[in-house]
């Protein structure tokens, strides 16, 4: 997966058949590096987590990334987005509101049995307020 600056920074240390994963762009990245550093890769849950983020990732790069692990992986119980961060000076807010409802519709159909968890987006006022 490349980023924005033509770079490949992904990085895929995470063990097949896991409960949780957690998508995103740098923040889920260096927590998981974080937590594998501290031999704690799985937050001592008791569930196996996936760490699946990817630094300089956009909003737009999700779907992608989610459709290769859904090919090699069954389905996860749990999934955590963390996104928005790399697209705040390229996307209006209201763009990047619509680019993750959609990658949240997308999420859900396609893991209609687990659960969802969204950390970043922006606000309805700051969507309502822009062009």
């Amino acid at each position: 997966m490349s980023c924005r600056d033509g770079s490949s920074r992904y990085v895929n240390r995470s063990s097949f058949n896991t409960d949780v994963w957690v998508l995103g762009d740098s923040i889920p990245y260096w927590a998981g590096e974080r937590a594998r550093a501290r031999n704690h890769e799985n937050l001592g849950t008791g569930a196996k987590i996936g760490w699946y983020g990817i630094r300089g990732q956009l909003i737009a790069d999700l779907i992608h990334g989610v459709q290769l692990k859904v090919l090699f992986q069954p389905a996860p119980r749990l999934v955590f987005l963390h996104l928005g961060g790399n697209d705040l000076m390229s996307s209006s807010n209201y763009s990047m509101f619509r680019a993750i409802k959609r990658s949240i519709k997308y999420l859900a159909a396609t893991f209609p049995e687990a659960n969802l968890g969204v950390d970043q987006y922006p606000t309805t006022q700051s969507v309502v307020t822009d062009d």
